[in-house]
């Protein structure tokens, strides 16, 4: 489906009340994702939705001052966030919010609408929990190794393709628990690993969950580290995750410190380790290996030496990816929310950073 022209017809509606004819809610859509609008009508019922051209900046920017909620890629829309005048609620498209961040002038008036981020336990947990279990299961069982056998037709089962261990027999360590890696634990759970996390402060006794084996603070990170066979990162980018794990904080995983040579795992954003001190670490055996999914500069450039390190498993930052359907489902939920004058989910605290 082809985007819509915006039309004085359109305009004049959007400037007499957000109704449309039919007495229904307008709402503009400003996204990547053909198949986004599609999925909308189906999820939302009694909202009519117009998919607009980015390239008709004119155009478009005159719907969108006129608009009370607008769906929106974030890189779409952040070159309007103070162009906005009558809009109440923004639904994002994306997880992350370094867009956001980038455009938000805080010497300027803070924006008097929210804006919701596209997350959730079914949006990327599952996704990103699918992720980690494949990668650690074809890590631990030499999955790879077991396909080039079978290009020369040989019958080996030496090594872990004999003796694996099973993720109940691992220490998984997560840096984060949001709502993405709560969803990650309690998979990790169901296969009986032994769940770690990382938190800013401890859970009371009654807010403690079944899934959890332990909890570590800032303060006690080098314990989790020490103590866990893979270390996964699902943290935002904020002021207080850029460089968490540098300055040398991952020779903690040394086996000559007394740690296991954990695998690292970086699912949550790039910048918690700069890249020269992640080769450090692989290159000085403080971690045995890194499953690589996002990066400090993305595309990962093809002069990185992380190309070439045999422990390093590279793939192009689709652990968890958006999908139309899934973003109409949370609209369809927050639309409801907004309707009531209920809180919305997920929403972005500008202050905190996520």
């Amino acid at each position: 489906m082809g985007f819509m022209t915006i039309s004085a017809r359109y305009l004049s509606r959007m400037m007499h009340g957000m109704e449309s004819t039919r007495g229904t809610h307008l709402i503009p859509v400003l996204s990547q994702f053909k198949e986004l609008k599609q999925f909308l009508i189906k999820s939302t019922p009694g909202v009519e939705f117009i998919e607009i051209n980015p390239d008709e900046k004119k155009e478009h920017l005159e719907l969108l001052k006129e608009s009370e909620i607008i769906i929106a890629d974030a890189r779409l829309i952040c070159p309007y966030l103070y162009d906005l005048e009558k809009a109440k609620w923004i639904q994002g498209t994306w997880a992350g919010v370094d867009m956001y961040l980038n455009h938000i002038d805080k010497t300027k008036p803070k924006l008097k609408y929210t804006i919701t981020r596209f997350s959730g336990s079914v949006s990327f947990g599952s996704q990103m929990a699918e992720y980690l279990v494949t990668h650690i299961v074809m890590r631990e069982r030499n999955f790879i190794k077991q396909h080039e056998n079978q290009l020369n037709k040989d019958w080996s089962r030496g090594g872990n393709i004999w003796t694996f261990r099973l993720l109940a027999d691992l220490n998984i360590g997560i840096l984060g628990f949001g709502i993405i890696a709560k969803e990650v634990a309690q998979i990790l759970k169901a296969f009986h690993a032994k769940v770690w996390v990382f938190v800013r402060t401890l859970p009371t006794e009654d807010s403690k969950v079944p899934f959890v084996d332990e909890y570590r603070t800032l303060n006690e990170l080098p314990e989790l580290l020490a103590s866990c066979d893979y270390i996964c990162n699902i943290l935002p980018s904020t002021e207080g995750t850029i460089g968490l794990l540098g300055n040398g904080r991952l020779a903690h995983c040394s086996t000559e410190a007394g740690g296991k040579g954990a695998v690292f795992v970086n699912i949550g954003r790039g910048s918690i380790i700069p890249e020269n001190e992640l080769v450090e670490a692989l290159e000085k055996n403080w971690i045995s290996g890194a499953i690589l999914d996002v990066f400090e500069k993305e595309p990962l450039p093809a002069e990185s030496r992380l190309w070439s390190m045999p422990q390093v498993t590279i793939t192009p930052h689709v652990s968890g990816v958006t999908r139309a359907k899934d973003v109409a489902e949370l609209f369809s939920k927050n639309f409801a929310l907004y309707q009531s004058g209920q809180p919305l989910q997920y929403v972005f605290d500008v202050e905190k950073g996520y």
